[in-house]
């Protein structure tokens, strides 16, 4: 099992805008818009080579296959290609990421087999079924690490835990809209002294009807209007640059 699993780091990917530009933006600088080859023009062989060679690559859409295997080293490390007709490439597919639970492995570290989630049967794959692109091993781990996991470590220090950087990002966010709510517009408070409880249940009916700028009200009756000020230290200037850069990066992966 992965330190952190390939679930969890899906749900980051799909989930957090950042996350997902960050990848896609790497991915796209490693295979661009794909790939072509050459061939020496001066021999017959070598562009019938050429040929064939153009045409395989058509026949198994080997563009997407790279496309969809750098996001998936580039975000988790890792890239599982099964090959569906043993030591054939013809049939190349692409497994589900979570569809992979266990590299099986000997006492000298040589794979023995890929153990496959319940939800995808549960079967062991051999190593010769699976292509397997391992991205930046850590210690020896039988799995890659990809750019997501950093992101979702927590960290231990001298027996104290820190949460993961997301969890923490996460937060951050929710409480954003909270604060925005909470200080966005001053409240105010309004007080009509010796006024009876049914003409100020009148009042209150009123007030709380009104438009929120622009209207004035005239009684006949003494009134204090007090306002509560917006605490100067919530600034709003970096929640908005934060919201509108991730919607910035997102845009552009």
């Amino acid at each position: 099992m992965p330190a952190v699993t390939f679930s969890d780091l899906v749900s980051i990917y799909v989930a957090d805008y950042a996350a997902k530009a960050a990848v896609d933006f790497l991915a796209d600088q490693a295979v661009g818009a794909g790939f072509y080859t050459t061939a020496n023009k001066d021999y017959e062989m070598a562009e019938r080579a050429k040929q064939t060679v153009d045409e395989f690559n058509e026949s198994v859409n080997l563009d997407g296959l790279l496309q969809v295997g750098a996001r998936e080293i580039v975000a988790f490390g890792n890239s599982f290609w099964e090959k569906v007709t043993p030591n054939r490439l013809e049939s190349l597919k692409v497994l589900p990421i979570t569809s992979i639970e266990k590299v099986l492995r000997d006492q000298y570290g040589g794979i023995k087999g890929y153990k496959q989630t319940i939800a995808y049967g549960g079967k062991t794959l051999t190593p010769e079924s699976v292509v397997h692109f391992c991205w930046n091993p850590v210690n020896g781990e039988p799995f890659g690490t990809g750019v997501l996991r950093v992101l979702a470590e927590k960290l231990t220090v001298d027996g104290e835990t820190r949460d993961s950087l997301i969890s923490v990002k996460a937060r951050l966010e929710k409480v954003m809209p909270e604060i925005f709510e909470k200080y966005a517009g001053p409240d105010e408070l309004w007080i009509f002294e010796g006024v009876g409880d049914d003409k100020l249940a009148e009042y209150q009916r009123l007030i709380k009807g009104k438009p929120k700028a622009g209207a004035r009200f005239v009684y006949n009756r003494p009134a204090d209007i007090k306002t509560v000020a917006v605490d100067p230290r919530a600034r709003f200037n970096g929640y908005v640059e934060h919201l509108i850069n991730q919607f910035y990066f997102n845009s552009r992966a």
